[in-house]
Order: structure tokens, then sequence, then C-alpha cells
């Protein structure tokens, strides 16, 4: 069956064709603007997305190592650091799934995102709400769910998709001042959660002070699935309490082309502080709520009710949007980071019929769609959504995981651990990225087969590049764009293969 952001990608090519798409989205070194269908391995412009995280992130030397992010002292809205970082990792996360035997890029994105998100300028703010509280300035001792959940669903991430258990082994400290520094595990920050549901009786945790978020309580239960997942532990243990009371009391009346969930409970006064909700917070809610919770259809009946929304509008250049309501704003909630959840709601729910997410790629791409040349060599192999600069990378994050994300993709993400699925598989353990990178990777166990190809992104056209295989007893047979390669050398479990690079080039090697 079809995808329904496949038949996405099938409308911006036609778009594109008819000169739909502004130019400066364009640009003649790129190969192709399809880039949302659910095929084997990442997509031209997946792979430019992909590139735009790195360059956010592990690759990222201008200045303090911050350009591109927008940074600001006040870290209380949404258009925070940890926000951004957050959607950043899980995107990246979930392109690796589609390139199963390549993922050195994502595993360097997801390590420098946590690095990132430790740092005291992401959550210093703390000290307006919790300054006087006993445990400050620990961050994630107690609430602050709004940032503790998000570090600890990147840390998941990052040992699922490495199986390098740094987070757990060594930990990390928090670093307040000369004097303070606050150590942590990745034990420990799920165990400080942990307990933190054992104690609320409606199992959900406070973001700011007494103020519970629906949104926010999504991510401790992903992180809690898959750190079970991959050390055993029983974190989800407690997942049902907070399910069944927010399904109780914090879905809204039914009524046709409103929305679907409320948004803050307040916990010491045992009433909501909003009564109704916004397309914005239930796409972020129902979005992540899929991959852990025990009622998939609880969620698919709120993208119902989303995909039947009176707020829809058309816009000018094309596509659709949802229009945030006045209250959505005045939290920070804006057309285009609102309407961006969408199609990652749309694509875990739809399995047949129309949806919408078709006309809101279709939007952003009209909107906001944007080639750019980070390195200054002429190529612009970057693509990211240039909406408003708070928000243009969780909108493009958003987007970028639900152009990989089909079905129960996601929610099985955070079921098995992908170290696991591929342990011992033969692999691409490197390239020169980013001058190379790598479309397609995967192992194919019936035949032996390890299959890749990698794309000349910069540097030197068609200059010799060195491409690492690792967990590889030995070579039967090696092929190069159809025909047989010789310029490899095997041993120590690895194989080297020196190469020219120009455009796409397809290997497969069968191993022994």
């Amino acid at each position: 069956m079809e995808s329904p952001l496949g038949a996405a990608a099938i409308a911006v090519s036609a778009l594109v064709a008819a000169g739909s798409v502004p130019a400066r989205a364009l640009d003649v070194k790129e190969k192709s603007l399809e880039g949302t269908e659910n095929a084997a391995g990442l997509t031209d412009k997946q792979l430019a997305i992909q590139r735009w995280f790195a360059e956010l992130t592990f690759l990222n030397e201008g200045g303090d190592g911050w350009e591109g992010w927008y940074v600001h002292e006040n870290q209380l809205g949404l258009e925070s650091i940890r926000y951004s970082l957050a959607f950043l990792g899980y995107a990246a996360a979930a392109m690796a799934y589609k390139t199963p035997a390549y993922r050195e890029a994502t595993a360097r994105i997801l390590d420098d995102s946590v690095r990132r998100m430790v740092e005291k300028r992401v959550w210093d703010f703390i000290e307006v709400y919790w300054k006087d509280d006993p445990h400050f300035p620990d961050p994630v001792a107690w609430e602050n769910i709004m940032y503790s959940g998000h570090l600890a669903q990147l840390i998941a991430l990052y040992e699922s998709i490495t199986g390098d258990m740094k987070y757990s082994t060594e930990g990390w400290d928090f670093v307040w001042d000369e004097e303070t520094a606050i150590h942590y595990t990745a034990e420990k920050l799920m165990k400080a959660m942990y307990d933190q549901v054992a104690l609320e009786p409606i199992g959900g945790i406070s973001c700011e002070p007494d103020m519970v978020f629906i949104i926010c309580n999504d991510h401790p239960h992903n992180a809690f699935a898959l750190y079970d997942a991959i050390h055993g532990t029983k974190f989800t243990a407690l997942d049902e309490k907070w399910r069944a009371w927010m399904e109780e009391n914090g879905r809204l009346p039914k009524e046709k082309g409103k929305e679907y969930l409320k948004i803050t409970y307040m916990r010491d006064r045992g009433v909501w502080a909003t009564g109704f909700g916004t397309p914005g917070s239930d796409g972020w809610a129902l979005a992540w709520m899929y991959p852990w919770t025990s009622n998939p259809r609880f969620v698919c009946e709120g993208w119902e009710t989303m995909r039947d929304s009176r707020l829809w509008r058309v816009a000018d250049g094309g596509g659709i949007y949802y229009r945030s309501t006045t209250v959505a704003q005045m939290a920070g909630i804006k057309d285009t980071s609102g309407t961006s959840f969408y199609p990652l709601v749309e694509s875990q729910c739809l399995r047949s019929g129309e949806g919408k997410a078709r006309e809101v790629f279709q939007y952003f791409e009209n909107l906001a769609g944007t080639f750019a040349d980070w390195d200054g060599d002429g190529m612009r192999e970057s693509y990211y959504y240039d909406t408003e600069p708070d928000t243009r990378l969780w909108v493009t994050a958003n987007l970028a995981a639900a152009m990989v994300t089909e079905g129960d993709s996601l929610r099985e993400m955070y079921r098995e651990p992908f170290f696991r699925l591929h342990e011992g598989e033969p692999y691409v353990a490197s390239v020169a990225y980013p001058d190379v990178t790598v479309k397609k990777a995967e192992f194919f166990r019936d035949s032996d087969t390890l299959r890749f190809t990698v794309l000349r992104a910069g540097g030197e056209p068609g200059g010799e590049t060195e491409i690492v295989c690792g967990n590889v007893r030995g070579v039967k047979a090696l092929t190069r764009n159809g025909a047989p390669y010789g310029n490899y050398a095997a041993g120590g479990g690895a194989v080297r293969i020196k190469t020219p690079v120009s455009g796409e080039v397809e290997f497969e090697m069968v191993v022994k």
C-alpha cells in the first residue's frame, strides 16, 4: 500500500515541475526534490535534512558552537533550545532506521545533542522556578519534565542506535558553578522520573511548578520503554497509571471540528487550567503518545479529530495549514509549528483512505523549503524549512520524522534496541562525512550481502575516498556499480575500500 507521505512526495515533485516552488528552494546540483516516500534508504531531500542536522550539531564550529540556533537568555518558552534539540534528535534517530547498515552520522548527531542538552545554558532557567526548592540546582530531581523527559529520550535513543552505554556507566555532570556539579547516570535520571510517577496520584509529572502538561509526559514514557528494552529494567511498570488518568480526564467532550485534548492540569489545586485545546498541542501530544501507549486507538481517534478540525486553512501559495488559535499564539504555538506535528500523527494512524499530510507538505514546501550552502563550497547540500527563526528547527525535524515514519515503525523503534536488531551484521562503519554521505545501506542475511550506496556531497568531484566496513570476516565478491571491484583491503574484521565518488556509487559485498 502506498504511504500517504509517498503521495506527498508526488505532489511536491509535480509542483517543482510546474515551477510552483520558489526559486530560492532549488539548486541545479540537487538531483531530486522527491523525499517523502517510505522507500528503502534515504532520499536526496532526507539526506540534505540530515546534513543540516549534522551542521547544527557535531559539524558546528562557528562562534561558540551554536551558530544557526535560536539562542536567547529566556529559556522558558516553546522557542527554548531544549525543544529544538529534542525534536532534532528524534528525527535523526528515525532516519537511521532507513539505513540500518549505516549509523555513523546519526550516532554523532545524537551524541552531540545530549552533550548540548546538559550544557548549563539549556537548563539554567530552573532558577526562575525552583530557586527556593531543596533540590536546586539539580535540574531533573523534581518536576521540570519539560527538560528531563527530553534528555532521557535522547539518551535512550543514543544507546539504542550505537550500543554505547557510556551515559549509563560513566554518566555526566550538571555543572552549576565552580563549586557545584551534580553527577547523574541514565538510570539515575530514569529513576528520578519514575519515582515522581509513583508519588503523584495522577501519574503525571509537572513541567513548571504545579503545572502538568499532557505534551510533556509522553517523553519520559518513551524513554522508559526504550531504556527497559535495552537494560531489562522495569520503568514502564507505571505507564498505565498516567495513561488511564489522562484518557479519562484529559479528553475534551466530543464535538465535530473541535480540539481533542486539554492542555494543562494544576496538580496542587486539582483543576484544569485550560478547559480547551489547540491543534498544535493535540499534534505534539498524539505524535509522541503513539510510540509508548498501550492504547493506540485513543491516539488515532485524536487524529480523526485533527483531520476534521475547523481550523484548517488554504494557504495563498497552495497547501493547507492549521490556523493557530489566539490562546495558542500567546503560548508561542504558531501556524507553522502547530501544523508541523500533523504529518507525524497521520503517518502513524492512517492505514487507508486519504488524509491531509500531502497538502501540509505542499504548504511547507511552498512557504519555506530552502537549500543552503553551510560550508561555502558553492554546493547547497543542506535542506530545511525556513519558517520563523525560533521554530524552524523543530518544524524541520517534525516533518523529517514524518517522512520516515509509517504505521507502527516509530512504535517498534521504542520497543527493540537498534543495535540488538543488527548485532554482528556487516555494516558501513565510516565514510568521509560530510563530503560523502550514505544513501542506502542494508545487510541481507539470506544472501550474506551488504548493499550500500554512497553519494558525493562535497569536496573534490570524483576524488578518491575511503569507505570502512565493519563486522566482515572476509569478502567473497565486491562489485562497484555492477562491475567487479578489487581496490580494497580486508583484515581484523574490517574492509577498507578505496574508490572515486562522483554522484551516486553503488556497492554490493558478499561476505564470508
